[in-house]
């Protein structure tokens, strides 16, 4: 097996397919928000390379007070981009095909996790994504990313699972090479999701949080990170912090340890998201610009119904 970077990978890795060309990709396009700064420095403007001329559509979630999928008008939404409110043009209800990665920390730290997480591994394979429409990668990380498999067949992805745990965390990387693989298509009507397993700490990748946050968003990839918990903890507080981050900024939802989340309940929580979903198009009156990442508010306007949507948007699709 060959490594993202071709160097030799270790003996235990023993049927990854490399990840080496997307990961290339992957840093040509991050490579942009961080130039002149260095490798880990400040992310600059993402420089699309084109923009929509269609009116904006953002992805979001309905939940009545229960937690189940809700009910929604286009007149119980308040939205905001950049602080300024915006017009709902069409909201629809969807139940769209998935287009996903599952990506798995096999680093070191979390070696006391492995048969849990491959019980979310399995649970997550087995209860979200539906067999022949939706098409998934299932890729672990380390200091590298490496795909086990790939396809349309989730019980088949299954078999192709590997765990170890051993060396670094690149999990920044990692993102962005499952980004950029889940983009190829172009801009389609399936949902890009990422489901994370991972305590959410970094450091091993060659790119920083900034730039992987607007990667995501810019890709309108979906984040749903479950929390592991890690050999040394003394920051979990900052990679649990990470993992919520990624979640929000995208639409996503975020689950940590001790938080009373069982597999199950998670699982369910996801399945619920899913079928609350909502495409909106926004008033395309106001132009924005396809070069940046803008701010954005979406709330509902009744006490019993409650929203889940990113808090960032970008014109710009990969």
């Amino acid at each position: 097996m060959v490594s993202c970077t071709g160097m030799p990978a270790p003996a235990y890795s023993r049927s990854h397919v490399p990840l080496r060309r997307i990961l290339f990709v992957a840093w040509v396009v991050v490579s942009a928000l961080s130039s002149g700064h260095g490798q880990r420095g400040s992310s600059a403007t993402l420089a699309s390379e084109q923009t929509s001329a269609s009116s904006p559509s953002i992805w979001i979630t309905a939940r009545n007070k229960h937690g189940a999928p809700g009910e929604l008008t286009a007149s119980d939404l308040e939205i905001k981009i950049d602080g300024k409110a915006a017009q709902v043009s069409e909201l629809r209800p969807e139940s769209p095909a998935l287009r996903y990665c599952l990506l798995v920390d096999n680093s070191g730290s979390q070696r006391p996790n492995l048969r849990a997480q491959y019980d979310e591994i399995v649970g997550l394979l087995s209860k979200i994504p539906q067999a022949g429409r939706d098409y998934g990668l299932v890729v672990d990380f380390n200091d590298q990313p490496y795909l086990d498999g790939e396809g349309n067949d989730p019980q088949k992805l299954i078999k192709a699972i590997h765990q170890t745990a051993a060396g670094g965390t690149a999990m920044y990387d990692a993102m962005a090479a499952c980004t950029n693989r889940l983009s190829r298509a172009g801009a389609d009507t399936a949902l890009r999701l990422m489901f994370v397993l991972s305590d959410g700490e970094d450091n091993s990748s060659h790119i920083n949080r900034e730039a992987t946050e607007r990667t995501l968003v810019s890709a309108r990839v979906r984040v749903y990170s479950i929390g592991e918990r890690g050999t040394a903890n003394g920051n979990a507080t900052h990679g649990f912090g990470n993992l919520k981050r990624f979640a929000e900024a995208t639409g996503g939802r975020n689950y940590l340890p001790g938080k009373d989340w069982t597999l199950d309940k998670i699982l369910s929580d996801i399945s619920n998201d899913l079928a609350g979903l909502y495409t909106v198009t926004l008033d395309s009156e106001r132009a924005l610009a396809g070069d940046r990442i803008h701010k954005l508010e979406v709330k509902s306007a009744r006490k019993d119904l409650a929203i889940t949507a990113p808090r960032e948007y970008s014109m710009s699709t990969q």
